[in-house]
């Protein structure tokens, strides 16, 4: 069974209806930031979209966590698949007249589910996979999100241009209810607790007290407050170089801007070779060590492509960039959840979408102010040499880690 690559029964309907689900999110997350520019004719309501996928993470990102060690992740799951599919769907029926301003309203409320959604899935693919399979479970899982990400852009403009918004939201809608529909297929054996039915004011304070607990577990560990800084500075430097690329792409590659989007492309084919080297890697390497090659290749990608002044050059680059952040992910993931016990695993998993989620912000802020003084170029490859330096102070204290007594999955 573990020579199949599909793992167990129990992962390849999660899998197979989430690689679904993820197809249909990178469909609609081009379709939308378009069509409100279509719309509005305006940049600054463009960024206002992406900032209304970043605020529900910060606010309700800990209560999420909590959540999801309490409930039953596939219920769970279901709910949020379900719900995200009507929210999206019901964009096809509103009036233009109040268009504009449902949109924002729809993408905050989808961000707002999706926060339950995330911590909800790692204790799903907790208890469907051995330990001894994470890393595989991890890296097919990001195979088919690397998938999305070179055929989503390419089939939600392609749509969005020749048959409107309409088609792309309606796939989108399905995809989700695919999702939802593969999760009864598996069956989860979450041990809930069973207590009397708390108060109001009892349930709020066990749940904040919950919430504090996940927070102390994840900084007593050393490992998990490395993570931590990781995954704050991949976030903050994967939205700055976002921002930036379209205008980097112009003036220092003097290329047209729409040329970006191959990039983009070529990046998530670097995602799926990334992938698919996990794959027949397995476990012949330390986590450590495959985090810290991804993060140190991730940097010197940025470095790489920030000095590029030919678009050719810039191509491999663009390459090693995403396959490096398919490794580097791969990695956390699977560290995340070795050095998480069981019980803990939906709120260290908050903590760290929390902490993404305030580097997307840091970055909006920091483009900013840094725009008057650093060119495209310069802010790449101060941000490549950020990436090293992290991955350089981080290594010490990284290989020395042990794993402490894990608890048992089930």
């Amino acid at each position: 069974m573990r020579s199949f690559w599909l793992l167990n029964r129990r992962f390849t309907p999660l899998w197979l209806g989430q690689s679904v689900s993820q197809l249909g999110d990178a469909i609609v997350e081009v379709t939308l930031p378009l069509w409100v520019g279509l719309l509005t004719h305006d940049p600054t309501h463009v960024a206002l979209v992406a900032a209304t996928e970043v605020l529900p993470y910060l606010f309700l990102g800990p209560l999420a966590g909590a959540a999801a060690d309490r409930w039953n992740p596939r219920t769970a799951m279901m709910v949020c698949d379900l719900l995200r599919g009507v929210l999206i769907g019901s964009l096809l029926c509103v009036p233009p007249s109040v268009l504009s301003w449902y949109i924002y309203l729809v993408s905050f409320a989808i961000a707002s589910v999706s926060s339950f959604f995330a911590p909800a899935q790692s204790v799903a693919l907790r208890l469907v996979v051995e330990e001894g399979e994470m890393v595989r479970a991890q890296a097919l899982s990001r195979a088919t999100q690397s998938m999305a990400l070179v055929l989503g852009p390419a089939l939600g403009s392609t749509l969005l241009l020749f048959f409107g918004p309409a088609v792309g939201l309606l796939c989108d809608t399905i995809s989700f209810g695919i999702g939802a529909a593969s999760l009864l297929f598996i069956h989860l054996a979450h041990p809930l607790t069973n207590s009397p039915r708390p108060t109001l004011c009892l349930a709020w304070q066990a749940l904040w007290s919950e919430i504090a607990d996940g927070l102390r577990f994840t900084m007593k560990n050393r490992t998990l407050v490395v993570l931590l800084v990781v995954s704050g500075t991949t976030a903050l430097v994967s939205h700055l170089w976002y921002s930036v690329d379209v205008f980097f792409v112009q003036f220092s590659l003097k290329m047209p801007q729409a040329s970006v989007g191959l990039l983009w492309t070529i990046s998530g084919v670097g995602g799926l070779v990334g992938s698919l080297l996990l794959l027949w890697m397995g476990k012949k390497h330390k986590l450590e060590t495959v985090l810290l090659t991804g993060l140190f290749l991730r940097g010197a990608s940025l470095i790489w492509y920030a000095t590029m002044t030919s678009y050719a050059w810039a191509v491999p680059a663009a390459l090693l960039a995403g396959l490096s952040d398919t490794v580097l992910i791969v990695a956390l993931s699977s560290l995340m959840m070795e050095h998480t016990k069981q019980g803990m695993l939906g709120r260290v998993t908050a903590v760290l979408e929390t902490t993404s989620a305030l580097s997307t912000l840091l970055a909006l802020v920091s483009v900013s102010l840094l725009k008057t003084w650093l060119s495209p170029w310069q802010l790449l490859l101060l941000c490549g040499v950020a990436v090293c330096v992290v991955c350089l102070s981080i290594a010490p204290g990284l290989r020395g880690t042990s794993l402490p007594h894990p608890s048992p999955l089930r």
